[in-house]
Parts: C-alpha cells; structure tokens; sequence
C-alpha cells in the first residue's frame, strides 16, 4: 500500500518541476529544473511503496536516473543524456503501470484515488515528453518551432508539447515534422483520450456500486 498522502506529495512536486523552470531566468534554471525533477523521481518512489520488491526496484530505478540527470546536466555528454532520457522513461513507465494497479484496483473512490489518477495522466506527460526528446538528440529538427537544446533542464518545450498532446489542446507552436514523431504523438493523443474513458468509466462504477450497497 502506499503512504498517507504519498500521492499529493507526488502531484506537488510534479506540477511544481512543471511549472517553476519557465519562470526562472536562464542562469541557474538548469540547476533547479533537474533538482525539481529529482523530487518527482523520489516522490514516485514514494508513491509505490506497496511490496519490498517493488520497493527496492524504484528506488534504484530512481537513484540511478537521478545520478545519470545530475551527471549528464555536469558533463552536457550526449552518450551520458541518452543513458539519461532512456533510464527516465523506463523509471516512469514502471511507477505509471504500478500506478495503474493501485487506482484500478481500489473497491472505494477516495480523496487518494482521484490524486493518483491526475499524477498518473501527468506522469504519461513526463514519460512521452522524454521519450521525444530521445528521438530529438538522435535525430535533430524532429520538431519545428524547438527552441531549446535537448539536456537537463531544458525539457520543457518537450514535455509542455507531449501535455499538448495528451490532452489534444496544443498551441501547435511546436509541431513534428518527421513520420516516426507524427505518428508517436497520434499514440500519444489516442492514449490520452483512452485513459480518461476508461477511467471517468472506472471510477464512475465504482461511485455506484458504493451508493447502491448503503
């Protein structure tokens, strides 16, 4: 099970990495923006605490990936970034699918419940986001309209265009350009789309299911 409040602690810090970078200037951005990062990556640990094993896996998982962020953000070495981007998105996807387990498996809608679906959608975000930013460093200009260098703290074109996407309600001010990234993000729409249905669908029959048995 995971702690009391693990899920808020989570959404905080996800929304505050979300949201702090872009208002700092570009001195000491990097620093703070991976420092942010590391506290989602420590609070998904958090989040899934549920077994010992899977316990010990995202802490490792995490301890690793922060490691390999604060290296590559020292080094700017793109062998270091891609080990980076890559270890990222595996460490998001296991906290999403552990995630997933536990709001799909609750008998009762709960203030917890309703938090670890948003931090899941958001995480989607996060995880395609970097995984956009894999295919940019190996093959530049994927996106139009990207500004900022793929590296350690500047991900936020990446992911503020994969939350466009996810929610179907980009600005279209960064577009792909090439087909394996067009038809990644067309995924990544229809994953958006699919996890809401499924989980307004979810959570609505568990509403009823509760009131009918009072």
């Amino acid at each position: 099970m995971t702690l009391p409040g693990a899920f808020l602690s989570l959404l905080i810090a996800v929304v505050a990495a979300l949201l702090v970078g872009p208002l700092l200037d570009t001195g000491p951005r990097a620093v703070i923006d991976q420092a942010l990062f590391s506290a989602v990556l420590i609070a998904a640990v958090v989040s899934v605490r549920r077994q010992r094993g899977q316990l010990i896996a995202a802490a490792a998982g995490a301890l690793a990936a922060v490691g390999l962020g604060w290296a590559a953000l020292v080094t700017g070495d793109d062998t270091i970034v891609l080990a980076w981007l890559l270890l990222t998105v595996l460490f998001l996807g296991f906290v999403i699918v552990s995630l997933l387990g536990v709001v799909f498996r609750t008998r009762r809608v709960v203030t917890d419940t309703v938090l670890g679906a948003i931090c899941i959608y958001f995480l989607i975000g996060y995880a395609w986001g970097h995984g956009f930013a894999i295919i940019e460093l190996r093959r530049p200009a994927s996106f139009g309209g990207l500004d900022e260098a793929v590296e350690p703290g500047r991900l936020h074109a990446l992911i503020y265009y994969s939350l466009g996407t996810l929610t179907t309600l980009s600005a279209g001010d960064i577009v792909p350009l090439t087909p394996p990234v067009r038809t990644l993000s067309v995924i990544e729409a229809a994953t958006g789309q699919l996890y809401l249905t499924v989980l307004i669908a979810r959570l609505v029959g568990l509403q009823i299911a509760e009131s009918s048995e009072r």
